[in-house]
């Protein structure tokens, strides 16, 4: 009787469920702590095609010191014009660089260069493929359309957006191979009014506002609405879970690259 009894409790289905439960636990626990206690950022992405500029430490001050963002940053990372080297100067010593013989500039959080950065300056020379400058801001407040009015003597926006990238994952990736199709291509489109993609703030310049766009999203909720019209940038705002509907309403107007 005991040996029937003891076999019995063997086969309890409750233990063999708590046994599976428990195995998976042990097995997934790191990578769903992991998962879980992945940040995700916005990255304000600001375009000026076809128009270079110069860095300087006017550009690179006006960004880091805005009350929205004020960035403190130890130190600038610099791309140089010489065969692509980079340059790391202390923020005591940037008055001190020479700004001509840089293509670009970024800032890092602290902890590592392997993370993406805070702010990426772009002067788009000397590439093959890219013919535009960019601005990279990691970009907590929502205010878009006050940035922009403080940018303006600075920088030149032709066309914008706000996306978002995981701290484990990189910008690059997330700009350069989103839907399979390179920002860096097509930008002649982009001059003539097409949008690369919808993302959750878009930032259009008068070649995009056209009438057929614009009266679709009065007419629609779910095509979002126009938050503002700030010096001449028309900032359209879209539910994150309209996303798609409205990525196919553009598609179908053939507004989308």
């Amino acid at each position: 009787m005991k040996k029937k009894a003891k076999k019995k409790a063997n086969k309890n289905p409750f233990r063999i469920i708590i046994g599976i439960i428990l195995l998976i636990k042990w097995i997934c626990f790191d990578w769903i702590v992991e998962r879980l206690s992945i940040k995700s950022y916005h990255y304000l992405v600001l375009i000026n095609y076809d128009k270079t500029f110069e860095l300087s430490k006017e550009l690179v001050d006006a960004i880091c010191t805005y009350p929205e963002i004020n960035y403190k940053p130890r130190k600038y990372h610099f791309i140089t014009k010489v065969y692509y080297g980079i340059k790391v100067v202390s923020a005591k010593s940037i008055s001190k660089i020479n700004f001509k013989s840089m293509v670009s500039a970024a800032i890092y959080p602290e902890l590592s260069l392997n993370e993406n950065p805070l702010v990426l300056i772009d002067e788009g020379k000397d590439r093959i493929l890219d013919s535009f400058n960019s601005l990279l801001i990691r970009f907590e407040n929502s205010k878009v359309p006050n940035f922009l009015s403080y940018m303006k003597d600075f920088f030149e926006i032709d066309y914008g957006f706000i996306c978002n990238c995981k701290d484990n994952g990189y910008l690059d990736d997330t700009l350069h191979d989103d839907h399979n199709k390179t920002w860096s291509r097509d930008n002649k489109k982009i001059c003539e009014g097409f949008l690369k993609d919808v993302y959750p703030v878009n930032i259009l310049n008068s070649t995009h506002v056209q009438n057929s766009l614009i009266d679709k999203i009065k007419e629609d909720e779910r095509m979002g609405k126009i938050d503002s019209s700030v010096d001449g940038y028309l900032i359209w705002n879209v539910d994150p879970s309209n996303i798609r509907y409205a990525r196919r309403v553009c598609k179908k107007m053939g507004l989308l690259i």
